[in-house]
């Protein structure tokens, strides 16, 4: 799993959407719909609870009514059904509500239930954490708790059915926040997240597992005696309110902390080299050696795994019936993870994905493969392939200059970067002589340091004196915005105001035609470069977590919040990319 894989089925454009991570919420389109009675909302939202399935009209009662329903329960019930259809009637969609003996069911669409997606993204959470990549989790785990408006059904909780339900989703919420911070913490953040967990073990004393995480966060910021308090409050708390001393987890931690082990910092994890493999044509055929007894040939992709239909059968039952696969990309041949049990380890090291160099050793379950040898193909081939995903002549640059690239698949995400001259237009009027060669200055500067750090300027983008560039790496596009502010600041500018840059950077999929990038990501970073102020550059959620392991020297990344975007429905999380070495 990469970050272009974090996807999560919407709401359908003009289609109905429900939300439960809140206050009970219905939508048709961008409309809010008003469902009529409680008891009409509490029909609705038992069906929702249990979307494509036929739920019997007595659970419904149970539900609505507990153990007092009134004489005539059903009858009531169809009343309360028909108004619903009623209120959900419309005539370019199909009814809603199925009548389905012994009792209906809500067909609903994939990704209308704000429940549902929460679920997949923690889903997919999951999957990513299994491979040890805590930035994807993060990222994933943050886009699921944001699904959430609050208590769970507040509007409803005294509806027989809603508390127990209520309970199971504010459980499944903590859980996905505890999630997201050992991926917080899996990144080596310690200061940034101590406020949350103290306010976190505030309100659930009981929950061992965020005083654990409160106890390394501050143990990193060199508060030892701070970290002992917690658990010396953790040991009050659950003898007082259980009778029980701290869990397992806890007292290993004490003993952690009063041996000041170094097991609590921090470790970042080493880069592989092979994520830098140079660009020099799509490879044409590698070699595989298995157990050292036999070998594979592999010029398109292969499968590895436990089922027969496999490329690469390994009989071993650790090892998943999908366990990974190995396919030809840009970069090179790439071995990628399909979310097996017990992950795929390339040279000692669990990996979601990893270009292959000779004599790479892949070890899944009891299995052993080393990479023996890998062939090029001419360098034509690269730039006809390459042809498909960038503007050929942008491709042609690309190939030419042997590009250092991590771009793990051809399909995949690429990195936007879009600049824009802040006050342009005054300036233009003030000194239009001057403007005119300092413009030539900063064209030159803007396309030197894209092509400079592995990108291309695709073509000036809207209006004005504003620029679009393109990376295959998200670490290329944020060295270069970093190094176009430094450029702007040591410029001699023949204007009597200096030139100043806004920027943004975002990474997706976006549809290339006739030599230009089009699709949602690229309209997203648009709009979020128009949030950004003169000399400032600004990131995308997706961006930030893509370079948060590997920011350009003397960088750091800073929380700007929840911004709605202009014209867009998901609002995006912001992040400024500062430079600390920049002079103000």
């Amino acid at each position: 799993m990469t970050h272009a894989d974090m996807t999560v089925a919407t709401p359908q454009a003009g289609g109905f959407s429900f939300d439960l991570l809140g206050p009970f919420l219905a939508r048709w389109g961008d409309d809010i719909v008003r469902i009529g009675s409680t008891k009409q909302r509490s029909v609705l939202v038992q069906l929702l609870l249990g979307a494509n399935r036929v739920i019997p009209a007595e659970t419904l009662i149970d539900g609505l009514w507990g153990e007092s329903p009134p004489t005539h329960a059903r009858a009531t019930l169809q009343v309360h059904v028909a108004a619903l259809r009623r209120a959900l009637s419309r005539p370019s969609a199909p009814d809603l509500i199925l009548t389905e003996p012994p009792g209906y069911m809500v067909s609903l669409a994939n990704g209308s239930l704000d429940a549902q997606r929460f679920r997949d993204l923690h889903d997919q959470a999951r999957a990513a954490s299994r491979t040890g990549n805590a930035s994807l989790a993060a990222a994933l785990l943050r886009q699921a708790l944001a699904q959430w408006r609050g208590p769970a059904i507040a509007d409803l909780l005294n509806e027989p059915f809603a508390p127990p339900i209520a309970a199971r989703l504010e459980e499944e919420r903590l859980d996905a926040l505890d999630a997201r911070i050992d991926a917080d913490l899996a990144l080596g953040m310690g200061a940034e997240i101590i406020g949350e967990l103290q306010e976190l073990t505030a309100h659930h004393p009981l929950r061992e597992r965020s005083r654990a995480q409160l106890v390394v966060a501050l143990y990193r910021c060199g508060r030892q005696a701070d970290a002992l308090a917690t658990i010396a409050d953790a040991r009050t708390v659950l003898r007082d309110e259980l009778g029980l001393d701290p869990g397992p987890e806890l007292q290993r931690l004490e003993k952690d902390v009063l041996a000041q082990s170094d097991a609590l910092l921090w470790k970042p994890k080493t880069r592989r080299a092979a994520t830098t493999s140079r660009i020099s044509g799509l490879q044409g055929r590698l070699e595989l050696i298995v157990d050292e007894s036999r070998n594979v040939i592999v010029t398109t992709s292969c499968t590895i795994g436990r089922d027969d239909d496999n490329d690469v059968v390994i009989d071993d039952a650790s090892v998943s019936r999908r366990h990974a696969r190995v396919r030809p990309t840009l970069a090179g041949y790439l071995i990628v993870d399909d979310h097996s049990t017990n992950g795929t380890i390339v040279n000692g090291n669990a990996t979601d994905q990893a270009i292959l160099q000779v004599g790479d050793i892949i070890t899944i379950g009891r299995c052993s493969l080393r990479v023996r040898t890998i062939q090029e193909p001419d360098p034509r081939i690269m730039t006809n392939v390459l042809s498909q995903y960038v503007p050929e002549s942008v491709a042609r640059r690309l190939v030419g200059r042997g590009l250092d690239t991590g771009l793990p698949d051809p399909g995949g995400s690429v990195t936007f970067l879009f600049t824009d001259v802040v006050g342009s237009t005054r300036a233009w009027d003030a000194w239009p002589d001057r403007m005119s060669q300092a413009m030539r200055q900063h064209d030159s500067l803007i396309e030197e340091v894209i092509e400079r750090n592995g990108g291309a300027l695709v073509r000036p983008r809207g209006e004005g004196d504003s620029r679009f560039g393109v990376f295959v790496r998200p670490d290329d596009g944020a060295k270069a915005a970093i190094e176009v502010q430094r450029r702007c600041d040591d410029e001699d500018w023949p204007t009597p105001e200096p030139i100043r840059v806004r920027m943004a950077l975002h990474v997706g999929e976006a549809e290339l035609r006739e030599g230009d990038y089009y699709g949602s990501p690229v309209n997203r970073c648009a709009r979020i470069r128009s949030l950004a102020a003169a000399g400032q550059v600004l990131l995308s959620a997706a961006m930030a977590e893509s370079v948060r392991d590997n920011l350009p020297e003397g960088a750091e990344l800073r929380d700007q919040g929840l911004r709605q975007l202009k014209d867009l429905t998901e609002p995006e999380r912001i992040f400024e990319l500062s430079d600390l070495t920049r002079r103000k």
